[in-house]
This record gives structure tokens, C-alpha cells and sequence, in this order.
């Protein structure tokens, strides 16, 4: 059913867009911009025995195990 909906509307939208191949392009190169950067910190990390806390991770709020504070980060 979702395939069927994805492919009714998204077929005349790729046929009619003119932008469509444009911004499909950019999202990959988005990606091979970040990704790097991301590989590169756990990369480091995890050789030097760095552990991250899942639950920590997702908090976002100020008292969390990871907010920044005065431009330096509180440790856990």
C-alpha cells in the first residue's frame, strides 16, 4: 500500500520538478560531508577506549551527561 502511494505521487513529481535532480544530488553529497567527521571522532575514540552512553546521548536537556557548557563539555 505505501509502495503504491510512494510510486502515484512521487512519479509525477520527478517527471514535473524541474529542481527534483538537483536536490536528490545534494543529499548524498550532505552526507559525504558529515559522515566523515562522524567516523573520524568514534574512529578516534574507540581505540583510545572512549565509551559513549546510549541513554546520555539522547538527552538533550541541561542537566544531560553531554550539555555544553560555557564551550566546554561537563563529563559524566
Amino acid at each position: 500500500m505505501n509502495a503504491g502511494i510512494s510510486l502515484s505521487l512521487g512519479t509525477p513529481l520527478m517527471m514535473t520538478a524541474a529542481g527534483f535532480t538537483n536536490s536528490f544530488v545534494s543529499f548524498p553529497t550532505l552526507l559525504a560531508a558529515t559522515f566523515p567527521a562522524w567516523i573520524g571522532v568514534f574512529g578516534v575514540d574507540r581505540p583510545r577506549g572512549r565509551r559513549y552512553d546510549p541513554a546520555a546521548l539522547l538527552d538533550t536537556t541541561p542537566p544531560g551527561a553531554y550539555w555544553y557548557t560555557g564551550a566546554s563539555p561537563s563529563r559524566p
